[in-house]
């Protein structure tokens, strides 16, 4: 027997842990690799679904140019329906769980906050949708969405040598825009009116100027001013006759459908000229030791 049993046993024992220490790397780092690859996917799809989901801020963040998927959005606006709604819920719930499944120190620096901000959209997103339902309540976004759309659209449309502006596939977009817009505002008046039922109300004053006053806005706006700087810009080309006549059609339609809705409003709601202010709900805290009379009263 040799004097040193242990010793040969602690070598063997050793050149295995060697072995399996090396094969243990090559598993982490295949590892890492994949929960990188698996972070992007997460990433890029959670961005390209939620530009896909808000047109409008696709058009003013240029998505059209980062994906051709994203080309069509221009003629649209977001689906507030209580279907898209609950499918939107359900993506994001997707994306929180997927996320989740990554385990940040695999990221590089720059990925780790990619996934730390991505958790905190996530988690925004859902709150809004599921907890505060703000859907239910957001006047002043149902009125102000389309037309900005609309104001940040011919914005980007290019420009010719004769001053004109846009393309006939631009402006056919903004016409597509346009007669999205009446049913959009039939959406909104559901949501508030659910709102309405189960107490969740916009505020006073948001209803009075962001929406009755901007609805009116809106309508005087779409019933003269873009269809007369539609012409101003579209010239005498060939297409301009026949995008006038349909975007001039599709713009009194929206001219109507804000006058309707504004007058929802008042009926729905009432004008509240008295207070000065806006309320502070107590699920909405701004983290500050001091509560919303004592913030007023400064």
């Amino acid at each position: 027997m040799s004097p040193h049993p242990f010793r040969r046993f602690s070598t063997r024992a050793f050149g295995a842990c060697l072995v399996l220490t090396a094969l243990a790397g090559c598993t982490t780092a295949a590892n890492v690799a994949q929960q990188r690859m698996r972070f992007s996917e997460i990433r890029d799809r959670y961005f390209l679904t939620i530009l896909q989901l808000n047109p409008v801020t696709s058009m003013y963040l240029g998505g059209d140019g980062w994906d051709p998927a994203l080309r069509g959005v221009n003629g649209r606006l977001r689906d507030y329906r209580p279907e898209s709604l609950a499918r939107e819920i359900a993506f994001f719930r997707e994306i929180r769980d997927a996320r989740a499944s990554i385990r940040p120190e695999t990221l590089t620096p720059a990925e780790r906050t990619d996934h730390a901000v991505l958790g905190a959209q996530l988690n925004f997103i859902l709150h809004q949708l599921e907890e505060v339902r703000y859907y239910q309540r957001a006047v002043d976004t149902y009125v102000a969405e389309p037309a900005r759309g609309i104001g940040w659209q011919i914005h980007q449309m290019q420009r010719t040598e004769e001053g004109l502006r846009g393309t006939e596939a631009e402006w056919r977009l903004l016409i597509d825009r346009l007669r999205a817009i009446p049913s959009y505002l039939e959406a909104a008046r559901s949501n508030l009116l659910e709102g309405k039922e189960s107490g969740n109300l916009p505020e006073g004053l948001t209803i009075e100027r962001d929406g009755i006053a901007g609805s009116h806005r809106n309508a005087d706006y779409f019933r003269s001013n873009l269809p007369d700087l539609a012409r101003r810009l579209i010239g005498e080309r060939p297409f301009a006759a026949a995008v006038v006549a349909e975007l001039e059609a599709s713009a009194l339609a929206a001219a109507t459908a804000y006058v309707e809705f504004g007058t929802f409003l008042e009926d729905t709601y009432g004008v509240n000229r008295s207070p000065d202010r806006f309320v502070m709900p107590t699920p909405e805290p701004l983290r500050v030791p001091r509560g919303p009379h004592e913030l007023y009263a400064d």
